[in-house]
């Protein structure tokens, strides 16, 4: 869910009407000064400001004209502050919403005012000077066209049904839907709907207004006081938008998402102030049935506005404080205990089903969705009380905050959602032997470090072999050995000595460098390394003796004792414990990395565990979601109290 939203409020003048301008009432009660700003004049001086409204956008539409509102060319557009068109104000207010709608969001667009104000004509307007609804239609078509591919399929349907008399009807059908209109349910995720109510698919922007055209030729309209052709009811024109995407997953296959969205836009008719012996039976019972609504929309958004607005209860007197006094004498005030001195307010009751109206509004005030206000006022000082009345509602909506979210098919989140972190758990898995990763760079350099140790070792026994050679002229070698020889009768051989403990003393490296060839040449790191390297030195030896065959075979059999001679005794020991020692540090090494490989083990069976145990999970949840989604079905009532209460006691 996204963060709480406050609603969208503008505010639109428009020019005076004929009627108003044949009464010489050519001074404007509104201005304009800044953008967001409404100063609201006095009738008696015009130059004093009797309330100033700061709102989030401002439309300035005024301008003296002598024919009636559907001509645009006779607009006379002043210099200060710029002229709004039609198309600033669906750019500005509406565009935003119809960006919020292809993503998902439900969204709403009122049009509220008095009578004669111009809310139908910024809602549908001219075929020559086309209105938000036009508009919004055309951009729909081309962002769904530009949208679509093989993975995303969108599709858009439309219901059009105006609020007359408290009653609904279909202005899409013939029918008339019975004596009390078509019927509300609740249902208890997406909110308020019309049983019953027509849902035509349409594919392009023409089908669109050809059903409008169809709509509004059906509305209740007649001829008032302030206007030729007077909404005589509320008009409610909704677009489905439904967006399919189809993501492919390597392990669950072909998994579709839904995405629903609204884009509900609303002509409120306007509010009337009734004159004794001006009005038929029939316009006063309509009259009469307007005011009502748009009174208890007026309640609801006074009490969403109040809840909105006092989060803290903190209007208690604490009792520790001391008793005020008057002469004296201690004042009778009210006392609360400390634990009552700042408690979080709770939330009063919302009338939504005082009306047809609020109640099916109630998921755009307050609920599930992004909306904007249209408050549409007249320049004239004959609706300076309405004009009031209309700013101060829609200052009021402004305080109210929605709670907006993307509508997606509860089952197919669950199992997006659910696929996600098994992919996200087989990813983190996986990382543990890929390259890049910090258990790869530490097992990388583990088996570097066996290399090196490994190359120390040959390189080390080369050099002694080498070193103990050229040490020793081939003069002297023979001597030396037969007066050691001499020396120690009871000496077993030198040759036996120098093999017993060289044996003994390089075994557990030879053992070692066994043990660690496999997981060494496994490594990519690892480069080839020639095992004639090592003999190389006896090679040059045998080579070097140019001596007849049984003196050869002498020789051959007394390389050891010219390697490990008597003299040369300490300094052999010296080096095979700088072997020894290092061969410790290669064991070492190869037991922390033994230690490492099975901590990677275990935590890929942990991995394994929980992605077992979310996958198994996956069909409870997924038959929860469906029992969540079965609508329930609640009797309307909206005409009567006793059912009213009955419906609130079963919610």
């Amino acid at each position: 869910m996204d963060a709480p939203r406050a609603i969208t409020v503008a505010a639109r003048l428009r020019p005076f009407t004929p009627r108003e301008l044949g009464l010489q009432d050519e001074v404007s009660i509104i201005q304009m000064p800044k953008p967001g700003v409404v100063l609201l004049l006095c009738k008696q001086q015009p130059d004093v400001y009797a309330r100033q409204f700061i709102f989030d956008h401002t439309f300035w539409s005024f301008g003296k004209r002598t024919s009636s509102l559907d001509d645009p060319s006779t607009f006379i557009k002043p210099d200060s502050p710029p002229f709004a068109d039609q198309a600033t104000v669906y750019r500005t207010l509406a565009f935003p919403l119809l960006q919020r709608s292809l993503e998902g969001y439900n969204t709403c667009l009122f049009a509220y005012g008095v009578t004669s104000s111009g809310k139908t004509y910024s809602i549908t307007g001219p075929p020559e000077n086309p209105g938000i609804i036009p508009r919004l239609v055309d951009d729909l078509f081309r962002e769904v066209g530009a949208r679509q591919s093989a993975e995303v399929d969108y599709s858009v349907e439309l219901s059009y049904f105006e609020i007359y008399n408290e009653r609904i009807r279909d202005l899409l059908s013939s029918e008339k839907g019975g004596p009390n209109g078509l019927l509300v349910r609740e249902h208890p995720v997406t909110g308020p709907y019309v049983e019953g109510l027509s849902r035509i698919g349409v594919r392009s922007s023409t089908d669109v207004l050809g059903w409008l055209r169809t709509g509004s030729r059906q509305r209740t309209v007649a001829c008032t006081e302030f206007n030729e052709a007077s909404s005589r009811s509320h008009t409610i024109f909704t677009l489905y938008l439904t967006r399919r995407t189809v993501a492919n997953y390597p392990f669950g296959g072909m998994i579709e998402s839904v995405y629903t969205s609204r884009i509900n836009i609303v002509d409120l008719a306007g509010s009337e102030r009734q004159e004794p012996g001006k009005n038929v039976d029939e316009r006063l019972a309509e009259s009469c049935q307007i005011n009502k609504s748009l009174f208890t929309l007026g309640k609801v958004i006074s009490q969403l506005s109040q809840n909105s607005n006092h989060p803290l209860r903190s209007d208690f007197c604490p009792a520790s404080e001391p008793r005020p006094r008057r002469n004296g004498r201690p004042i009778a005030v009210e006392f609360a205990t400390p634990s009552r001195a700042a408690t979080p307010r709770r939330q009063g009751y919302v009338s939504y089903r005082d009306s047809v109206l609020t109640w099916l509004l109630k998921e755009s005030l307050g609920g599930n969705s992004m909306t904007a206000i249209l408050a549409t006022i007249s320049p004239s000082s004959l609706h300076f009380d309405q004009t009031l009345a209309t700013l101060n509602y829609v200052k009021k909506a402004q305080s109210i905050v929605n709670s907006a979210m993307i509508n997606e098919d509860p089952r197919g989140r669950v199992i997006r959602q659910l696929m996600t972190e098994v992919a996200r758990l087989r990813a983190a898995a996986a990382t543990k032997a890929e390259p890049g990763s910090p258990q790869a760079f530490e097992l990388a350099r583990l088996r570097e470090l066996l290399i090196l140790r490994e190359r120390e070792v040959i390189e080390l026994s080369r050099a002694l072999k080498e070193q103990t050679y050229q040490q020793f002229p081939k003069e002297t070698r023979s001597a030396s050995l037969r007066r050691s020889v001499e020396r120690k009768p009871n000496v077993p051989p030198p040759s036996d000595v120098s093999h017993h403990f060289v044996d003994r003393s390089t075994s557990p490296i030879r053992n070692t460098i066994v043990d660690l060839s496999p997981s060494i040449a496994s490594t990519p790191l690892r480069r080839p390394h020639s095992l004639c390297e090592d003999a190389e030195p006896l090679c040059m030896l045998n080579n070097s003796v140019q001596v007849q065959p049984n003196v050869r075979a002498t020789h051959t059999q007394t390389t050891d004792v010219w390697i490990c001679s008597a003299d040369d005794y300490q300094e052999l020991v010296t080096k095979t414990a700088q072997l020894r020692s290092k061969l410790d540090d290669v064991v070492e090494d190869k037991r922390k990395l033994k230690r490492c490989l099975d901590e990677a083990q275990f935590r890929n069976q942990m991995y394994e565990k929980i992605i077992s145990k979310i996958v198994h999970s996956l069909t409870d949840r997924t038959i929860r979601m469906e029992e969540l989604s079965k609508p329930v079905v609640l009797s309307p009532g909206p005409n009567s109290v006793k059912t009213d209460e009955a419906e609130i006691t079963k919610d």
